[in-house]
């Protein structure tokens, strides 16, 4: 079992002594007893002055650490010290490395502060290129030149082989969207080839222009779906199926015209946002135009004024043969 040793530290002395280790109440989480381990990050306590440790100390201070990573783990500035103090000649080496050390770790930190001072400065760029506005990008500790990233990515990398390049020709020319060509290819790969070569670059052109011109025609045949879905909306239920198309109809001319004969207040102003209140006009004028087709059912029964067809001007009365009340 493994426990902190801020946890245990109150029993410490309790448990120090074997007569009265029983008698310790944290004795199943205590570090003196058999079995339990303390997990501390701090090197370990020996009860001794200096390092407990000390080879491992000159050895890293050899390699060029500095003092605070070569005591990691190790040892304490405090135990460093009096280890000096114990060991004359040990601590004479060991205070040498770590003076000469720090010269060097400082001249470093100088060195890359000087290095991102210049850099920081700079105008243009390795190759000439200037660092304007446009022409700069920034990266993480840096900036990049943009001019340089593209003459990098013209210049590096495979283009298409013959085989796939036939493939993605006879796509273009197709007319087939762009989420289907690059199955067939890796998208940088199709960027780099039409960077390079002039041919594909015209046919990509050529295909660019088809493809704006089948996404108008797709998003017009969407917005007219939805703006005839929404007018047939405002049109009351028990609106026969046969006379919607003619309302959308009369709405659309409305629309484009600018201009309804029963608003006349909004001559040249007549748009969408007016439908909805002008719906009822509409169905007005259907059945102002098709009298007709108001009757005909259980509820509405035809007119006796009504005409028998439209081919003749009869009507209905004429036709009855027998009243209600002859009877």
């Amino acid at each position: 079992m493994t426990y902190s040793k801020n946890r245990v530290h109150a029993c410490r002395q309790a448990c120090s002594d074997p007569a009265n280790r029983a008698a310790c109440l944290f004795a199943w989480k205590c570090e003196a007893r058999p079995g339990n381990r303390v997990v501390d990050n701090k090197p370990p306590y020996t009860g001794k002055p200096g390092l407990c440790r000390p080879g491992v100390v000159m050895e890293r201070l050899r390699t060029g650490e500095p003092l605070r990573k070569a005591l990691h783990r190790v040892g304490t500035y405090e135990g460093f010290r009096s280890h000096c103090k114990l060991h004359e000649a040990w601590g004479i080496e060991a205070k040498a490395l770590v003076e000469q050390n720090a010269e060097a770790g400082e001249k470093r930190r100088l060195k890359n502060f000087e290095k991102f001072t210049r850099r920081k400065n700079w105008t243009h760029c390795a190759r000439g290129h200037k660092f304007t506005a446009e022409n700069t990008r920034k990266i993480p500790g840096g900036r990049a030149c943009r001019t340089c990233e593209r003459m990098h990515a013209n210049h590096t990398g495979p283009l298409m082989k013959p085989d796939v390049l036939a493939k993605v020709k006879e796509a273009l020319r197709r007319k087939l969207r762009f989420v289907e060509i690059i199955k067939l290819v890796d998208k940088n790969t199709f960027y780099r080839q039409k960077r390079r070569d002039p041919e594909f670059a015209a046919l990509c052109a050529e295909w660019r222009k088809g493809s704006r011109e089948r996404y108008g025609r797709r998003q017009q045949k969407r917005n007219g779906a939805k703006r005839y879905n929404w007018i047939v909306g405002l049109l009351p239920k028990s609106f026969p199926e046969a006379g919607r198309p003619e309302i959308v109809s009369n709405v659309y001319e409305a629309v484009k015209g600018r201009y309804y004969s029963r608003r006349k207040d909004l001559r040249g102003a007549f748009g969408w946002k007016y439908v909805p209140e002008c719906i009822s006009l509409f169905v007005r004028d259907y059945w102002k135009l098709h009298p007709t087709k108001a009757f005909g059912d259980i509820r509405t029964p035809w007119s006796l004024d009504a005409p028998v067809s439209y081919e003749n001007d009869t009507r209905l009365i004429d036709t009855v043969s027998e009243g209600l009340w002859t009877q």
